[in-house]
């Protein structure tokens, strides 16, 4: 899940969601969660009431929701289990494009995601930030991190031309990755190795579902090519 943004909702109900899920496909779900509010204010307010509140209690939140994944939640000395329960639980992350996001990451020894095509910041510095203060967990041992990108693959370099023309003219604040298969194979990997990324998730933005599902299986073809002559 890339996210569920943890203070719109109470830490059990997000548990037993995702329980459920790590049930029906043990060792597979990854459970996101972020801070930002999503929307509005006053759909923050609608959903959840007082949402700054909320994000002021964000390290009281994760730590119920670790407790909760782990069968050992308590309340009033009593404790509540999410059911079903899994043979696997979900694996935990914390989603963010700043130091805060990812010094709460390290702190609980959860996962990171960096939000690049969203983060005007130093995403080397933050992910380093991360791995230098990351505290092994029953989470995991070691830190991960995950590098959030906007592609669009595009069939050839003149309709790549014409997105960043588009894109620009919108005065577009995303950062995205727009070229062919083989161009954007090549800066993904480059942009891996900066950021020292063990996974990339990648979104593609096209209103179009139709050109979305082209740039999502030109770019697969791309990697699994490079993958089988490796």
């Amino acid at each position: 899940s890339g996210a569920v943004l943890l203070p719109n909702y109470r830490p059990y109900k997000v548990g037993e969601a995702f329980a459920l899920l790590a049930t029906l496909y043990p060792g597979r779900i990854d459970l996101g969660i972020g801070r930002a509010p999503g929307g509005s204010a006053h759909a923050s307010l609608a959903i959840s009431g007082n949402f700054l509140a909320q994000v002021g209690m964000m390290g009281e939140l994760v730590g119920d929701l670790s407790a909760i994944l782990w069968n050992e939640y308590t309340v009033e000395g009593q404790q509540v289990i999410a059911r079903p329960i899994p043979p696997v639980p979900a694996q935990l992350w914390m989603l963010g494009t700043n130091r805060k996001s990812a010094e709460l990451a390290a702190q609980n020894g959860t996962g990171y995601v960096f939000g690049h095509f969203m983060s005007d910041q130093d995403g080397d510095e933050i992910i380093s930030f991360y791995k230098e203060h990351f505290q092994s967990s029953r989470h995991q041992e070691r830190p991960q991190v995950i590098v959030t990108v906007s592609v669009i693959c595009t069939d050839s370099e003149e309709e790549a031309a014409q997105l960043k023309k588009s894109q620009e003219a919108k005065n577009s604040t995303r950062k995205s990755f727009i070229g062919s298969p083989n161009q954007i194979k090549h800066e993904l990997q480059a942009l891996a190795r900066t950021h020292q990324a063990d996974e990339l998730m990648i979104i593609t933005d096209i209103p179009d579902y139709q050109k979305r599902l082209d740039s999502y299986e030109r770019l697969a073809k791309a990697v699994f090519s490079l993958e089988a002559s490796m």
